[in-house]
């Protein structure tokens, strides 16, 4: 009886065997399918910057400052104005299109106070339906304080509904003048920070890396340009150019 069994066995095994080579193939089939689908892009050199000096906008605060912020440094921005409020802010997530997600805590308390979203590079008014999502989620949360930071500004709607509800909303021209009520000394070091480095091109939410400026080459979408992770095609993580 043993032979039969070890036959049944044998033939059971090359199954196997010819089915993972077979799906290897026809991974590897559906990889180069996946690649000759995709528009061609290359690497494109950032524009030189010109004006008085290397660096102009890292001078003093301003709206164009702003815009130019990468994701990161206007989390940072934000936390750090939060900070001189008396709060710790902690960073929970950045979502697809750049807005982020932090958590405002009073000192020795775990539970959160505040939720604050923020979004970089965003040059359109946030519309109600956003300030209404951050309502829904301090109640449910319940978490009594909420903030909305964005550059752009907010829509009549969105103010009108965060009217006698405990959510900030704060423009760019409101953040320009709260930042400067602080101690001249503070901006100083505040700027100086926030400008140190390369403040403008995005980091890689999931590699923790610079990212880099491509361009469309063929297709439908040839000329157009974004940001794209260095370590494509293990990371595709993109972010628009506006």
């Amino acid at each position: 009886m043993l032979g039969p069994v070890l036959i049944f066995i044998a033939g059971i095994a090359a199954t196997v065997a010819v089915g993972a080579v077979a799906m290897f193939y026809w991974q590897r089939h559906q990889a180069a399918v996946a690649q000759a689908a995709a528009p061609e892009v290359r690497d494109a050199a950032l524009p030189e910057r010109t004006g008085p000096t290397s660096d102009p906008f890292a001078q003093y605060w301003s709206q164009r400052l702003f815009d130019l912020l990468e994701w990161r440094r206007f989390e940072w921005l934000v936390s750090a104005y939060i900070g001189q409020l008396g709060f710790e802010a902690k960073p929970v997530r950045i979502g697809e299109d750049g807005m982020i997600e932090l958590q405002g805590f009073e000192p020795g308390v775990e539970k959160p106070h505040m939720i604050v979203r923020c979004q970089a590079w965003n040059r359109n008014r946030v519309e109600v339906g956003a300030v209404e999502a951050l309502h829904r989620q301090m109640l449910e949360t319940g978490v009594p304080q909420g903030a909305y930071f964005n550059t752009a500004g907010f829509s009549q709607a969105a103010m009108v509904f965060a009217t006698n509800k405990e959510i900030d909303l704060v423009s760019g021209a409101e953040l320009l003048s709260r930042l400067g009520e602080l101690p001249l000394a503070t901006q100083t070091e505040l700027l100086d920070q926030l400008t140190d480095g390369d403040y403008t091109t995005p980091t890689c939410p999931a590699c923790d890396q610079k990212m880099v400026r491509r361009v469309v080459v063929q297709g439908a979408q040839a000329g157009v340009y974004f940001w794209g992770c260095r370590n494509y095609p293990t990371c595709a993580r993109t972010f628009p150019i506006a």
